[in-house]
């Protein structure tokens, strides 16, 4: 895994940040940032910012994504679309 820090995001930091964007109001959360689908949580984290009701963009260059990333994007986009 490479980061410009050497660190990376914890489940709880993301949660904060997620309820702190929810809590501000906000419409959307994105992904960003190198290439997020390097940290393991990224996509579970793109479909609990969905939950929370927030339009949820991800920024990949794709290079990483998998028959099954590719999956679980689909579902939680479907799943977005529909609620």
């Amino acid at each position: 895994f490479v980061t410009f820090s050497g660190k990376r995001m914890s489940n709880a930091v993301f949660e904060a940040a997620l309820a702190g964007a929810t809590e501000l109001g906000a419409v959307e959360f994105t992904f960003n940032g190198g290439e997020p689908l390097l940290h393991p949580d990224t996509v579970p984290w793109c479909v609990r910012a969905a939950d929370a009701g927030l339009r949820t963009i991800l920024f990949t260059n794709g290079t990483l994504i998998t028959k099954d990333t590719a999956k679980k994007i689909k579902d939680a986009i479907e799943k977005e679309l529909i609620e």
